[in-house]
């Protein structure tokens, strides 16, 4: 059995992962301020997120506890908004006015 050397152990490096505490975020709080930055509702921010409506309005309220995947993702887009949009797009479709006079 090899001895053990405390020298060589001191020398040795480590990597150390190092995760942000995501418990000590207030996320009734932090989901509604997010939401308001990227400036959407909560039925479009649901749909961007994969989730319902009413998972928005619950962890709003404080009601429903946002799930470890859901906190991650949250973090990231509160660090970066500009994700959101890989996430969802917008088309902008034009239509034609059709005034009652030309119906006949």
């Amino acid at each position: 059995m090899k001895k053990f050397n405390y020298k060589t152990l001191l020398n040795k490096e480590y990597r150390v992962l190092n995760v942000p505490n995501f418990d000590e975020i207030n996320y009734q709080v932090f989901v509604k301020e997010l939401r308001n930055k990227l400036n959407m509702s909560q039925t479009s921010f649901a749909k961007a997120l994969g989730i319902t409506p009413s998972t928005v309005e619950k962890w709003e309220m404080g009601v429903n506890k946002v799930n470890n995947a859901s906190k991650r993702l949250l973090y990231l887009l509160d660090d970066s908004p500009e994700l959101i949009e890989k996430l969802y797009s917008v088309n902008i479709v034009k239509t034609e006015t059709v005034l009652s006079s030309d119906i006949k």
